[in-house]
């Protein structure tokens, strides 16, 4: 609400004095002695309109909208054609929640002054709570030809294009609004909103933390960058932001159930099922919530409980893509594909649905369908999810990142460079391309009582980022590991392996199934020259196949694309070639395939490989109770079976462009 405190005549000679007084302290925000002046002048009977004009609009600057609202009737008592106390009546009745009986008086303003931006304004403001959203777009769009310079108008402008779907309109007024006011708060977050919606989500971020450099206490803006975060698969950044939006606002049901998805899909299911139960106190019929819990139970394994906490959503109807894709997990277990498939299909009819809501549907639904063996229908839910979101993949910059490594990591320099004084055997690298095995690799070792795994580690690759800081240089890795001492690798190293004590209690071993660690193979040699390496391959079309099918976010963009995913494994062996060149630290090789067909040949061999005298729990992994925070959680409960072998030929009919891209890029 906008309510201007007007400019003053020179008033009747009593009170002229205390006027001018009043709009002087009016004028340097002392609104609490001008409102004192100005009820002495509006005493009873007192008929100076332009009094009782400045005594409402102080009132409503301090929020004393009650007050305020018998000061604009006496004005518009007093001068009926006063255009400003018209609009000023209807601002004050609208943030009391009248908005029906401030419409009337919105409209009266911009009659009495066609040219008053601010009334056209308000009007749009009253007719969109009244979902009127074409008369609030028509208020807005005639406030913006009287003064383009408006930056509230172009913002709400927005709004109005955001709810009818209409999303780079949207971004284009709060960029607007931006540029005219750079310190639109709101602006800020509505931009980071439809971006997030659109699938930029490092423009979303950026326009987000904008907004929190500006009011860092703003729980909106913090709310919406988590679920930015949440969207790139940034779950301990999520969960930060939730957490200081509970902070600044303790009832906030939305921030309380994003805080249970960030911790859900950090393995953290007790605590995340506590934050949906919380949103369900503060708001009891939150579908999200239920979904939440529901999905927490699947992870479970208790599947008919999680099916009958969502069955009376699905048969009520209700359109909700968590509900839809938390049905499609439970469904697979309990034999209702068809239901599911069918649930997923109505929620992507609805309108307005964000990028990453279709990309999420599209894989349960692809997920679904390959269950039943439609694998034509599963393929195109899979290329409509992997569509879905634009993350500007650029295939120059990925391989100057393989040529980088290797052009820098040669013989020469790994020979020269300095090792760690640790000699540890603790640490265990699990590498490889996603989906080609780390997760049942990690599972069998884990089994064995000398092993902690501990999942995907961002360890390395925050030291990879942080590393020229780290050495006080401007060169970027990996060009920067050319400066590395001797010191520096200690401390590193020491870093490491005291947050692996803290996680597995000082276990003999510990697995780091983190795979794209095979970029930093040479890094992890210089840290850690006692370590051990287990390489995970597997067949190259049913390793990019799975990748396709998995919703990794924006972590891995290069699976969102057949080519260039065909383009990123053939460096991905180029790279590990040059490993085995150059580096002294041992690797042993593990072929998916070798291991489903021979089980404990495989198995023994990797347990010798760390060590580690045998033991047959290693052949019951699946009985572990182990917590599985990544994709393979379902398969791993489960004893081998072979039938992800060669499961590329279910859909060597839509392979072409991966096959023609794995088979050209090796000619280069």
């Amino acid at each position: 609400m906008v309510i201007r405190i007007m400019n003053i005549s020179t008033g009747n000679l009593h009170s002229g004095g205390k006027k001018k007084q009043a709009w002087t302290l009016a004028q340097g925000n002392r609104l609490s002695e001008a409102r004192v002046l100005l009820k002495q002048i509006c005493k009873k009977g007192s008929k100076d309109a332009e009094s009782w004009f400045m005594l409402g609009a102080i009132n409503g600057r301090l929020g004393l909208y009650d007050e305020a609202e018998p000061c604009f009737r006496k004005v518009v008592k007093l001068r009926p054609n006063y255009a400003e106390a018209h609009d000023s009546l209807g601002a004050v009745l609208q943030s009391q929640g009248k908005v029906d009986k401030a419409l009337p008086c919105h409209r009266r303003a911009v009659k009495l002054k066609p040219d008053y931006a601010l009334a056209h304004y308000h009007l749009g403001n009253a007719l969109k709570e009244c979902e009127d959203y074409k008369g609030a777009a028509a208020s807005y769009g005639k406030a913006l030809q009287l003064n383009s310079g408006f930056p509230g108008a172009h913002n709400n402008l927005g709004n109005i294009l955001l709810l009818e779907g209409n999303h780079k309109d949207a971004a284009a007024s709060f960029e607007q609004a931006l540029r005219i006011n750079p310190n639109f708060i709101e602006a800020y977050v509505n931009l980071g909103h439809v971006l997030q919606h659109l699938g930029e989500l490092d423009r979303a971020i950026a326009s987000l933390q904008e907004a929190l450099r500006r009011k860092p206490d703003d729980a909106h803006a913090r709310y919406h960058l988590g679920t930015a975060y949440r969207d790139q698969g940034s779950y301990n950044e999520a969960e930060a932001c939730f957490r200081r939006a509970i902070e600044i606002r303790p009832d906030y049901a939305e921030a309380f159930g994003n805080l249970g998805n960030a911790l859900h899909h950090q393995g953290k299911f007790g605590e995340a099922r506590k934050n949906f139960e919380q949103t369900l106190q503060l708001k009891p019929d939150s579908a999200d919530a239920i979904a939440g819990v529901a999905a927490v139970l699947e992870k479970e394994g208790k599947h008919e409980q999680a099916y009958e906490k969502l069955y009376p959503l699905f048969e009520a109807g209700t359109v909700n893509a968590n509900v839809a894709i938390a049905f499609g997990l439970i469904s697979r277990h309990i034999d209702r594909h068809e239901e599911a498939i069918a649930f997923i299909q109505r929620v992507l009819k609805t309108d307005g649905l964000a990028a990453i809501e279709q990309q999420r549907l599209h894989f349960a639904g692809g997920q679904l369908c390959d269950g039943i063996g439609e694998y034509d229908r599963a393929f195109t839910h899979y290329r409509r999810a992997n569509e879905s979101m634009s993350y500007n993949i650029k295939r120059e910059t990925q391989t100057k990142i393989f040529d980088d490594l290797i052009e820098t990591c040669t013989a020469g320099l790994m020979a020269r460079l300095p090792r760690a004084t640790n000699q540890s055997q603790q640490p265990v690298f699990i590498v490889g391309m996603p989906r080609s095995g780390t997760s049942l690799v990690e599972q069998i070792l884990a089994s064995h009582p000398a092993v902690f795994g501990a999942g995907e580690l961002e360890d390395i690759f925050s030291a990879v980022y942080s590393l020229p800081a780290t050495l006080g240089v401007e060169t970027s890795y990996p060009r920067c590991v050319e400066s590395l001492e001797q010191d520096a690798v200690d401390r590193l190293a020491q870093a490491y392996l005291e947050h692996l004590d803290a996680l597995s209690g000082g276990a003999v071993r510990v697995t780091d199934k983190m795979p794209h660690n095979f970029l930093h193979l040479g890094l992890i040699e210089l840290l850690f020259p006692g370590a051990k390496v287990i390489h995970c391959l597997r067949e190259p079309l049913d390793t990019c196949l799975s990748c396709y099918f998995q919703d990794f976010g924006a972590r891995h963009t290069y699976t969102g694309d057949l080519v260039h995913l065909g383009e990123y494994y053939v460096q991905y062996e180029r790279l590990m070639r040059r490993w085995q060149e150059v580096l002294s630290i041992p690797i042993l090789d593990i072929r998916y395939e070798e291991l489903v067909a021979d089980q404990e040949r495989l198995s023994r061999s990797m347990v010798e490989f760390c060590g580690l005298e045998w033991d047959d729990r290693c052949l019951q992994f699946y009985k572990s109770d182990r917590v599985i925070k990544t994709a393979s959680y379902d398969q791993v409960r489960q004893p081998i079976y072979g039938k992800s072998v060669a499961r590329w030929k279910n859909y060597e009919a839509h392979l072409e462009p991966l096959i023609t891209a794995l088979h050209d890029s090796k000619q280069v």
